[in-house]
C-alpha cells in the first residue's frame, strides 16, 4: 500500500513538474541595452574605449546572474568600433548576448529631413554594424516618427524593431492615436511605452505601415513592446511619460516586480509572451549599480529559479516567434 500511495505521489510531482514547465515555457524576459550619446567617441579612442569598458561591464554583471542582454548600437559607436579596430560586438554576440542598431533617428528638426534620408540613415548603420561581425542584424530601435517608421525598417531591411515609446503614435492618424499622445512634440517628451496596457504589450504586432502598426495583426515587421527604461518604472506607474535619465531606485524596482507579477497572470500558452525592460549606456554611470544587481539576483530566486521566467535576448524571441 505504500508503495502505490509513493508511486501516485511521485507521478503527481512529476505531472506538477510538466505542467508549470509547459505553462510557462513562452513567457521571457529581456533587458534592452542603449549603447549611445557618446558623440566624440569616433575622434577620441580613449573615450570609446571608456564607453566599451561601460559595455563589457554590464555584460559581466548581467552573466554573473545567468541573465542575457541585447544590446543596441548607435551609429557613433558602430563607426567607432570599425576605427579603433575593436571586436567589443562580435564578443557580446559569441558570449550570448543580443546585438542589433539603435538608430535614434526618424525625428529631426532639419527641415530637409525627410523619408529617404531616414531610411538610407538605418540602412546605412544596419550594414555598417554587419561590416563587424559574422551575423545578421534583424533589428532597430529608436525610429519612431510623424513618418511611416514602420515601412522605412522594412524598406531598411530590418526583421523586428523593439523599444516603441509613445512618439511612435504620431505616424498615426490623430483620431487613431491614444489620447496621451495625440500630440506628441518629441521623443523625448512622450517616451512612456506604447501600448500604455502591459497586456496587450506581451505578444508582438504584426504592421506594415505605421499608420495603424499599434491597430495591426498582419504584416512584415515584427514590432516587440518595451515597458520603457528600469530606471523609469516607477515615474511610469505615476503616468509620467517623459524620458528619464533618473538613477535606478527602490520603487523603480517595485514597480518592476508589479509589471512581472501582472505578466505572469496573463501568459497565453499558445503565444509567445515576453515583457523586457530598457536601459541606456549613455555614460559610465549604470544608474545605481547594487541596485541593478539587487533587481537581477531578486529575478533570478524569485522567477528565472522557479521556472516561470526564462531569459532572452530579442533576436532569440524573434527566431522563436517567426521558426
Amino acid at each position: 500500500m505504500k508503495k502505490i500511495i509513493l508511486f501516485i505521489l511521485l507521478i503527481l510531482m512529476f505531472l506538477s513538474s510538466c505542467s508549470i514547465q509547459d505553462s510557462n515555457e513562452k513567457l521571457y524576459l529581456g533587458l534592452m541595452i542603449h549603447v549611445e550619446g557618446w558623440k566624440n567617441e569616433v575622434n577620441l579612442e580613449d573615450s570609446f574605449n571608456l564607453h566599451a569598458s561601460a559595455v563589457e561591464n554590464m555584460a559581466s554583471i548581467l552573466e554573473d546572474y545567468g541573465a542575457v542582454g541585447t544590446f543596441e548600437f548607435s551609429p557613433e559607436f558602430i563607426e567607432a568600433a570599425e576605427r579603433w579596430d575593436s571586436n567589443i560586438i562580435q564578443d557580446l554576440h559569441d558570449r550570448g548576448h543580443g546585438v542589433g542598431v539603435h538608430a535614434d533617428a526618424g525625428y529631426s528638426l532639419n527641415e530637409n529631413y525627410d523619408y529617404d534620408i531616414f531610411v538610407k540613415e538605418i540602412k546605412d548603420s544596419r550594414l555598417d554594424l554587419e561590416k563587424l561581425v559574422d551575423f545578421k542584424i534583424l533589428h532597430v530601435s529608436g525610429i519612431c516618427s510623424e513618418m511611416d517608421w514602420v515601412k522605412a525598417a522594412i524598406d531598411a531591411g530590418y526583421k523586428f524593431t523593439s523599444g516603441s515609446v509613445g512618439y511612435c503614435a504620431m505616424s498615426m492618424p490623430e483620431d487613431l492615436r491614444p489620447e496621451k499622445y495625440k500630440n506628441c512634440l518629441s521623443p523625448g517628451e512622450c517616451h512612456g511605452p506604447l501600448p500604455e496596457d502591459i497586456t496587450q504589450s506581451l505578444t508582438p504586432i504584426l504592421a506594415s505601415s505605421g499608420e495603424n502598426w499599434l491597430y495591426s495583426n498582419s504584416g512584415d515587421l515584427v514590432i516587440f513592446n518595451a515597458r520603457n527604461v528600469l530606471y523609469a518604472q516607477y515615474e511610469d506607474s505615476l503616468g509620467i511619460s517623459e524620458v528619464s535619465n533618473a538613477d535606478l531606485t527602490s520603487e523603480d524596482l517595485e514597480a518592476s516586480y508589479q509589471n512581472i507579477e501582472i505578466v505572469l497572470n496573463e501568459v497565453d500558452s499558445n503565444e509567445i509572451n515576453l515583457i523586457y525592460f530598457g536601459w541606456s549606456l549613455g555614460d559610465t554611470d549604470l544608474h545605481n549599480e547594487n541596485l541593478l544587481k539587487e533587481w537581477l539576483d531578486y529575478v533570478d530566486e524569485n522567477y528565472i529559479q522557479t521556472g516561470q521566467v526564462e531569459w532572452k535576448t530579442l533576436p532569440e524571441v524573434y527566431l522563436e516567434y517567426t521558426s
